[in-house]
């Protein structure tokens, strides 16, 4: 044990470093570039060892990618472009995540070096498994436990490094003075996970190379694992992850961190702009061994402990007390974790970034209806500029920047300090998106003006009220807006089918045939069909227009600013006239991405069109269900700036008081009351309005709403809300979500309200769940996701009459009448 020996000596000071990267999967270039800038940077602040983020070379999400021979191929090809820089990985510990295959079985790898050899090859043994990850279609667990065997290396890595073989296995590294080991993001969150094992066998130091997504909430969890591992049996643990959308629905929220003992010595930030984020932290590792000695019953198990194979290497991972002078030991900190509003403003708003700028498009559009859920959409378009604004004038002295941003120019040409370095880069992406190379931001409004555009889709049925809502909203954001009319179009398409549908001699000749049907049956059957009729192709003309819009604005505002898309700097090709060619391959990068606004609640219960608005490019709030949604809403109204949301939120709350109070078991409440109470508190504030009371108490006279879903299944937001989460979180069916719910809802419905709200709720999802198979492509937000393309994995065509499951409700709940019925007694 030559490593105590020589920490019995002196101290055991060490710096070491971790990272969170904005990987793009298949972006071999461009990972590699970022993999070697924080290399760089933590061999600047004088770390020993760097670790990086999990599948950091090809990128986390290659998915079916992985089958492909070239991803592997390409991924050695760059870690042979490390290797060969003898700068890079001299005098430091490299972590580097990346797909291996073995034995023609394919794994997903921890490749550590040093001084331009490979050490050790650590393959995962936990695959993730659930959720919205499948690494197990992709990659094999290692399963021989703590095992080391050979592995070959290809020609490409032998004839730069000069070996021919090295350790492939779970086992650790045992340097000259202290031990390190790994393990891979779903292992942390295992029962017995290899934390625990490596560390009674003596190593110090754990390395966490993880691609975790944002949840809301997942932070915490992750932070709290960490620290209960260190807590107990003390460490040194360092946790990387990915940063960004690299390429999919999911966003990684970085939140890099360094824990000794229990103790955070070191956070990222979880929603940042940055392409590369690397954290630091010096240490004396003596204050391990002191921690792990003091606990007398981890020692007893120490001591039980099998040894773990290892990798010996004739280096110091520590330094002399001199070399420390310049870097005092970190001080613990306190830990900084965002508010649900704030994940939900800030992580879309991350991701809607990513997608922009690697999709190469010019912007947003987003048809605004002055109702919540577009507003949600449409705030967090403003957030995201507020952050960007933020990133490009705060101080970024100690960004952690330098090579992988020095090509860019700064705002004069001129090559500029490293202070600046970030906000030239963030400056430079908006000017390519601009297509405008002298851009240069003043306010939030100011980037949203050149990237926001909006209009609101004007119908005779249209309320003023509303329109003139979701103009307020777009000059509080800085968006570009217009009005567009579009009853002309739904008449012509009506017109233009019109000899397809019902005729009057068609409803004669039914009626011979049936006489119980009257001429007026056939006239209300006949307008309930139009009405129904004229309300898809409206809702699909909104497409239409979204998509027409999303084309046509930015010509209009800006037609000349047609910039080389494979530039980097924005320089303006050459003017003059364009060929056909030439305007083809430019168009479709000069098109706005749509951005969609559905809810999970309007998701789950298929309450939308089919090929209709909620039709998009992508959905920031698709994971969100109507309360979250307004939740967001006020804060955003409140901490942001849009005071219209407020007034949004507060007009959706008397609509919905007015329902409740029609009728509270089922949530109803009528269409133009429910319109009258929307135009009364949008044209007033809610504190003024002396109709309220009157509204509300005229709710309950009428209760005919068939098309909004809670007249259908009985159901509040709150309520659904609820029962959203057991289908998806509690694993619930039918008959179980029941039972569950006699005891959540006990004070709130009787039994047969429940059984009948969890009867209804399910008819409908079996209804319209055909419907999710042409939802656009959603932020995955919350767990509970009805995202059928990953994460919520069920059938589209089912048998909506639930026949089995309904029968056993009924049993279940002539028990529980005859058990009320005998407590009465």
């Amino acid at each position: 044990y030559k490593h105590i020996q020589h920490k019995i000596l002196m101290p055991a000071y060490t710096t070491v470093a971790t990272c969170a990267l904005a990987q793009w999967a298949m972006d071999f270039t461009g990972n590699l570039a970022r993999i070697k800038e924080s290399i760089r940077i933590a061999k600047q602040n004088k770390a020993k060892y760097r670790l990086g983020p999990e599948l950091e070379v090809s990128g986390y999400g290659c998915e079916d990618h992985f089958f492909e021979a070239d991803t592997v191929l390409h991924s050695w090809e760059s870690i042979r472009e490390i290797l060969r820089d003898n700068d890079l990985t001299h005098n430091i510990v490299c972590d580097i995540g990346m797909p291996v295959i073995h034995e023609n079985v394919r794994y997903n790898c921890r490749v550590l070096c040093l001084n331009g050899k490979i050490l050790l090859i650590r393959p995962k043994s936990s695959l993730a498994d659930d959720g919205s990850y499948r690494e197990g279609r992709w990659f094999t667990g290692w399963t021989k436990g703590y095992t080391l065997v050979d592995f070959y290396l290809p020609k490409m890595i032998r004839d730069v490094t000069g070996q021919s073989t090295v350790k492939f296995g779970i086992g650790a590294v045992r340097f000259a003075d202290t031990m390190l080991g790994c393990e891979t993001c779903e292992e942390l969150f295992t029962p017995d996970n290899p934390a625990i094992t490596l560390g009674l066998a003596g190593c110090e130091i754990i390395g966490n190379g993880s691609g975790s997504h944002h949840t809301m909430g997942r932070l915490s969890r992750r932070i709290e694992l960490i620290e209960e591992t260190t807590t107990k049996n003390g460490g040194l643990y360092l946790y990387a992850n990915s940063q960004g959308c690299d390429g999919g629905r999911l966003y990684f929220d970085g939140a890099a961190i360094i824990v000794m003992n229990g103790v955070v010595l070191a956070q990222g930030t979880q929603f940042s702009m940055r392409d590369v984020e690397v954290l630091t932290a010096s240490v004396d590792l003596t204050d391990v061994g002191n921690y792990r000695t003091a606990i007398a019953s981890r020692g007893v198990q120490a001591d039980k402990a099998n040894p773990v194979p290892h990798v010996s290497v004739d280096w110091y991972f520590c330094e002399d007390t001199d070399l420390m002078t310049s870097h005092p030991l970190s001080a613990s900190q306190s830990l900084q974790v965002n508010t649900p509003e704030e994940e939900i403003g800030f992580g879309p708003a991350c991701w809607m970034w990513d997608y922009l700028r690697r999709s190469r498009r010019r912007g947003f559009f987003v048809p605004l209806t002055g109702g919540p859920d577009s507003a949600a959409t449409a705030s967090i378009v403003s957030i995201l500029c507020q952050m960007l604004f933020k990133t490009t004038t705060e101080d970024l002295s100690n960004a952690g920047v330098n090579t992988l941003y020095k090509n860019c120019k700064g705002i004069g040409g001129d090559k500029i300090h490293e202070s600046d370095l970030l906000r030239s880069y963030i400056i430079g992406q908006l000017r390519k998106i601009c297509r405008d190379p002298t851009f240069v931001p003043t306010s939030p409004k100011h980037i949203a003006s050149k990237i926001f555009y909006t209009c609101f889709m004007r119908t005779k049925n249209s309320s003023p009220v509303l329109e003139k809502r979701a103009k307020a909203l777009a000059e509080e954001i800085g968006a570009n807006f217009s009005v567009i009319d579009m009853e002309s179009t739904i008449d012509a398409a009506l017109e233009a089918c019109a000899h397809v549908g019902p005729t009057q001699e068609v409803s004669e000749r039914d009626r011979s045939r049936e006489s119980s049907h009257t001429a007026a049956d056939e006239a209300a059957a006949l307008e309930e069909l139009m009405s129904s009729t004229r309300q898809h192709v409206q809702a699909r003309c909104r497409m239409v227009f979204s998509y027409l819009c999303a084309q046509l604005a930015p010509w209009k505002l800006d037609p000349q600013g047609w910039y080389d898309n494979s530039s980097t700097s924005g320089t303006p090709v050459a003017t003059g006239p364009r060929t056909p060619s030439e305007i083809y391959s430019h168009s479709s990068s000069a098109n706005l991405l749509v951005l969609g606004s559905a809810n999970l609640d309007e998701s789950l219960c298929g309450y939308f069109t089919k090929y209709d608005s909620s039709s998009a490019d992508i959905n920031p709030i698709g994971a969100l269900s109507r309360t979250m949604v307004k939740s967001f809403l006020r804060w955003a109204g409140k901490e942001r700036g849009m005071p219209t949301l407020l007034e949004i939120v507060a007009a959706d709350d008397a609509i919905s008081v007015a329902r409740t109070i029609a009728s509270p078991s089922s949530s109803t409440c009528a269409s133009p009351l429910a319109m009258k109470v929307e135009a009364s508190f949008g044209e007033t504030p809610v504190e003024s309005c002396v109709e309220r009371d009157q509204l509300v108490e005229q709710a309950g006279k009428k209760m005919d709403d068939p098309h909004w879903m809670g007249a259908v299944m009985g159901l509040t937001n709150e309520d659904f809300n609820t029962v959203a989460r057991l289908r998806l979180q509690a694993r619930c069916g039918p008959f179980s979500m029941f039972r569950k719910l006699l005891v959540i809802w006990d004070e709130k419905y009787s039994c047969d309200q429940i059984a009948t709200k969890v009867k209804n709720f399910f008819k409908i999802y079996a209804t319209n769940r055909h419907k999710m198979s042409t939802m656009t492509p959603t932020y995955h937000l919350e767990n509970h996701s009805c995202d059928d393309n990953r994460y919520d994995m069920r059938q589209f065509l089912y048998d909506p009459s639930w026949d089995w499951q309904f029968k056993a409700i009924d049993r279940q709940l002539q028990q529980e009448r005859e058990r009320k019925r005998q407590r009465h007694q």
